[in-house]
């Protein structure tokens, strides 16, 4: 309703300017004191009264009451009738700097197999465009250069103010983490929120390429990234909510420098992708988490198994059938995220030199690609587990004992 106001406010009495204060209301959700002026610093203000049920209109002389009172009419019944209004874009940038490898030298094995360079124009459904482009480089680098990547955002509303100007932020993070899953190295928050597109001059340029069919979906490893308009219909929000915990987690692994707190973040996210939500959630995790990652990713645990480094890294020897190595492969790297958990990290403080083929080093960038690739087998047919429903796969067998089948 406030975001109406502003915009009939604007249109109509030339008051373009808002602030806000006090506590969000329980009852109303939103700053108990609003007010809405001109640039003569004339207007009205909006209080809610010391029951949080009603609100007290103050106008200042020189503005016409009886049209204030009609633009919160109206203001009210579009929000009664949930009318959101209609399109407003927002502008930002990200940058993806080159991986400092000496501070963080634990994941440069990790790098080298994750990093992806990404050039031009990308979408994600007709709500984010993005422009990514690469520094140039004298010389053949090792990894991509800065990447730079311009950002436009739409977002639903009845003009830039305060409640448009919160979805552009959640959509902005929310694509700051799919640019960072895409490319395979952080993307850092940016120094400032999203700004009206109008304001940075490049409105028009969004929305004449909204429908360009020419620019490309934003994918990994040929798998579309549009968490925005494909996810939803295929998956509902149950699919959102896990895969963007897993992303929120494989942002934070690719930033650590201990590989201990790498690997718990890295299982973490892929447990982020099995746990139901649900009562039982905390039943059988071990046996849940082995059962989706066989079911999501059981090319990925073989090559996992067949990688040179994996004894060393994972403190592992394979025995017995394929079926038995995978399982217990995968109840070991469940085991390594959960020691360190209830004991603490080991110290990681090796020279990078020593570092790049250490064996927690090569646990990082396996993990890494495990996760990627569960997670985007995940995105392609999102889908439930449901070891641990108490009626379908109970929290125990009948001799008292977790099963992992």
């Amino acid at each position: 309703m406030m975001q109406w106001i502003l915009k009939l406010a604007s249109a109509e009495l030339g008051l373009t300017q808002y602030s806000m204060s006090g506590q969000p209301s329980r009852s109303a959700g939103v700053q108990d004191s609003w007010q809405f002026t001109g640039s003569d610093g004339r207007g009205f203000r909006l209080t809610l009264d010391e029951h949080a049920q009603l609100w007290v209109l103050d106008v200042d002389a020189g503005i016409d009451r009886a049209s204030v009172r009609s633009i919160l009419d109206r203001a009210g019944e579009n929000a009664r009738n949930l009318d959101y209004g209609g399109d407003v874009w927002y502008a930002s940038e990200l940058v993806s700097e080159e991986p400092d490898i000496v501070g963080r030298a634990a994941q440069f094995a990790r790098v080298l197999g994750d990093q992806v360079r990404i050039d031009g124009e990308r979408r994600l459904s007709d709500r984010v465009l993005l422009n990514f482009t690469v520094d140039s480089s004298d010389q053949p680098p090792i990894f991509v250069p800065r990447t730079r990547i311009s950002v436009g955002i739409c977002v639903q509303g009845p003009g830039s103010g305060p409640l448009s100007a919160k979805l552009a932020a959640g959509v902005l993070e929310a694509t700051r983490l799919i640019c960072t899953f895409a490319l395979g190295r952080p993307v850092a928050p940016p120094i400032a929120g999203p700004i009206p597109a109008s304001v940075s001059g490049r409105l028009q340029g969004f929305v004449d390429k909204r429908s360009d069919a020419s620019i490309l979906t934003l994918a990994r490893d040929s798998t579309s990234l549009d968490l925005f308009g494909e996810l939803p219909l295929i998956g509902g929000f149950d699919a959102m909510q896990k895969i963007r915990g897993s992303l929120v987690a494989y942002d934070a692994a690719i930033q650590q420098s201990n590989t201990d707190v790498a690997t718990i973040l890295f299982v973490s996210g892929m447990e982020a992708l099995a746990v139901p939500n649900a009562p039982w959630k905390l039943d059988r995790p071990v046996a849940r988490f082995v059962n989706a990652v066989l079911d999501l990713c059981p090319g990925a645990v073989d090559d996992a198994l067949a990688h040179a480094n994996m004894e060393a890294g994972f403190s592992f020897t394979p025995r017995g059938s394929i079926s038995r190595r995978r399982r217990e492969l995968i109840s070991q790297i469940y085991n390594l995220r959960s020691a360190p958990v209830h004991s603490g990290p080991a110290m990681f403080a090796l020279s990078p030199m020593t570092a790049v083929g250490s064996p927690g080093s090569m646990r990082v960038a396996i993990l890494s690609e495990l996760h990627r690739k569960m997670l985007l087998e995940y995105i392609r047919a999102p889908r439930s587990f449901l070891i641990g429903h108490p009626l379908i796969y109970p929290a125990a067998n009948s001799q008292g004992a977790e099963s992992t089948a």
